[in-house]
């Protein structure tokens, strides 16, 4: 038996999807100025790491566990 796609499906679909891509990407929020940013967009001065939108290099909180995807917080493996 086939069970016909609803759109509630469709997006619970497109969120997960959405959840893996920021995940591979390393999403995360400056914790100077609160902007997003994933890996890729950190900009590199003297081998540390800045934020690209406001340069700053206090730090940036992950939104996801970086090993195993799961919440940051609630990480406890």
């Amino acid at each position: 038996m086939r069970y016909k796609v609803t759109s509630l499906s469709e997006a619970r679909i497109k969120t997960h999807r959405q959840w893996v891509t920021d995940w591979s990407e390393g999403l995360a929020y400056c914790l100077n100025c609160d902007e997003e940013y994933t890996d890729k967009q950190a900009v590199i001065v003297d081998d540390v790491e800045n934020c690209p939108h406001c340069a700053s290099d206090y730090g940036k909180r992950y939104y996801y566990c970086k090993d195993h995807g799961s919440s940051d917080d609630d990480c406890e493996r």
